[in-house]
């Protein structure tokens, strides 16, 4: 039995994420690639064996929770510069 593959923009592209969301859970060791290819191809049944166990694939999964977390943090380090520059004029004003 020939067995299915799928290109990380497949894989991608059914999970309705990004190429760079397939590396970081191949990285995390969410999925794996099959072994001895030069390009990344991932198993049509693990994948299906994942979406079937309902593993927490989702946008806010673990990994995606970090990376937006991370992204919070540098947006409210931006948000209090701001806020501090704000607060010099107000007070170059007075």
């Amino acid at each position: 039995m020939k067995q299915i593959l799928l290109s990380r923009q497949d894989l991608a592209a059914r999970w309705n994420l990004n190429a760079r969301t397939i590396i970081e859970y191949e990285l995390n060791g969410v999925i794996k690639r099959v072994p001895k290819l030069q390009v990344p191809r991932y198993a049509i049944s693990q994948i299906e064996e994942i979406e079937n166990a309902g593993l927490d694939i989702n946008p806010l999964s673990p990994i995606e929770r970090k990376r937006l977390e991370r992204r919070i943090l540098e947006l409210e380090e931006k948000v209090n510069h701001y806020e501090e520059k704000i607060n010099s004029a107000k007070m170059a004003l007075v």
